[in-house]
């Protein structure tokens, strides 16, 4: 393999990653093992192709810091590493999708169950990180804030916009778009 091929490969690699939002950030071993031992059969819910959709084209999304399965921040202010897991199972017919935030306590994690939908139902279309300090809006008190930590909103194309955040100790949900 001539150096030309091994660029060519190398680039092809990196341009597929940052197509599908592959971050180099990926679950710790521990919070693998947390989803796995709750979650057994677990795999990604497969949405990396929402991103390509005609309605989200105008976002310019950037897909190296926006994965649509995949979260990670401080989402409860302790200045440690957090994950939320967008995950799915299949036992024969029955599909069931999981929202799991994974928060960074110790040396490990405490694992949240944020949302569960079975069957046909689904949580939403895609998940993404909302940065400390963002402006959000909460719609059924048609009111603007500033979000005091990380976030993550739940997407469901032409239909509405949820926020799930962290304060007073548990993870909050309002609407932020309908």
């Amino acid at each position: 393999m001539n150096s030309l091929n091994i660029i060519f490969v190398a680039s092809s690699i990196l341009i597929a990653s940052a197509l599908h939002g592959q971050s180099r950030v990926e679950l710790p071993d521990s919070a693998l093992k947390i989803l796995t031992s709750k979650y057994s059969g677990w795999h990604w819910v497969d949405n990396i192709n929402v991103i390509t959709l005609p309605v989200l084209r105008e976002l310019h999304l950037d897909t190296t810091k926006c994965r649509p399965n995949f979260a990670w921040g401080d989402f409860d202010g302790n200045g440690k590493r957090d994950y939320v897991a967008f995950i799915e199972r299949h036992s024969g017919e029955q599909r069931e999708q999981f929202l799991v935030a994974l928060i960074s306590k110790g040396l490990g994690f405490q694992d949240i169950l944020l949302d569960h939908e079975t069957g046909g139902a689904h949580i939403a279309d895609y998940i993404w990180l909302v940065k400390k300090g963002s402006n959000s809006y909460d719609f059924e008190r048609n009111k603007k804030f500033v979000l005091k930590r990380d976030a993550v909103e739940l997407i469901y194309i032409e239909k509405g916009s949820e926020l799930i955040y962290f304060d007073g100790g548990q993870f909050n949900r309002l609407t932020t778009s309908d």
